[in-house]
């Protein structure tokens, strides 16, 4: 790939390293019925956002992904995410989608903070009987730093609600209270 620095220090990309993705959104399937509910079922299933269990599908699978060249050559760390050219492309069509996913949204007057929370307070309590606790999302009128910051910490909040869900089968908010925020790496898989 094309080294960026070039192309910061005021260089060009050349021609044969530009690309481009395209994706095609069925609007007339997405404005003849805008709710949270049809907007979830077309990004999961349509837009391919999430893998036939349900689970996000961005996700690197280096093995499958990347041929033996990319897997063994240069320098990891115990820690590294071992990624592809491949993940990179795929990365870059999920960060469009997520981005025609927020306009959309725009459209009918929501934001993805209120998908966030419809999903959270609504879908899983009526899908699989599971009540969180309920978080505040950030307003419109909050600073970029501070809606990051509040995001965050919605993050973390549910890493211990999913954490007492998966050890206890309920989040019980008194263990809530006192639960350290687990790292993702130690969280177990809920069914």
């Amino acid at each position: 790939m094309y080294n960026p620095i070039a192309v910061a220090t005021g260089g060009s990309r050349p021609k044969q390293y530009e690309y481009t993705i395209s994706t095609f959104i069925d609007s007339a399937k997405l404005f003849e019925k805008h709710n949270f509910q049809n907007i979830l079922d077309y990004f999961c299933k349509d837009f391919e956002l999430s893998t036939s269990v349900g689970t996000f599908a961005l996700a690197s699978f280096p093995q499958l992904e990347m041929g033996v060249l990319e897997r063994t050559l240069g320098i990891s760390t115990r820690n590294h995410y071992k990624f592809g050219f491949y993940f990179s492309v795929k990365h870059q069509l999920y960060v469009m989608k997520l981005i025609a996913l927020s306009k959309i949204l725009q459209k009918f007057s929501l934001r993805i903070e209120d998908f966030i929370t419809w999903f959270f307070d609504i879908f899983l309590t009526n899908q699989y009987g599971i009540d969180w606790i309920h978080f505040d999302v950030p307003s419109i009128s909050e600073t970029t730093g501070n809606k990051t910051a509040t995001l965050f910490r919605i993050e973390e909040s549910l890493r211990k609600q999913y954490k007492l869900l998966s050890e206890e089968g309920l989040i019980d908010v008194n263990l809530y209270n006192i639960t350290s925020t687990p790292s993702i790496e130690s969280l177990q898989s809920f069914y």
